[in-house]
């Protein structure tokens, strides 16, 4: 798990404003949670998670990494096709609340 932090100019706690949540099997990464907080996205921290997570499983020699995604998330959608990923599959009544499709990603790291 990564996650990102605002930049506090006094000393308190500073807010997580994105994570990245992901394992690794038999040489192949399957990101399972991913989120920027709604204040910040398009500023430019869901990209370097997302690289950073990929960079660490070509380290560890993942062949492949795979995510779900909402059909309806056309904006994370564009971010992983910005980072290489592309749609192999569609998964009906995947999510719940409200229910609706995954598209499924995958990028080669190899």
């Amino acid at each position: 798990m990564l996650v990102a932090r605002a930049v506090q100019s006094t000393i308190e706690l500073s807010p997580i404003i994105g994570y990245i949540v992901a394992r690794e099997t038999a040489g192949e990464l399957h990101i399972n949670n991913f989120a920027v907080r709604s204040g910040y996205r398009r500023r430019g921290i869901g990209a370097p998670l997302l690289e950073r997570v990929l960079q660490e499983a070509r380290g560890r020699k993942a062949n492949a990494a795979f995510l779900e995604v909402r059909s309806a998330n056309l904006a994370a959608q564009a971010l992983y096709e910005k980072c290489g990923f592309r749609a192999i599959a569609r998964r009906a009544n995947y999510y719940s609340d409200p229910r609706e499709d995954a598209v499924v990603m995958t990028l080669n790291l190899g």
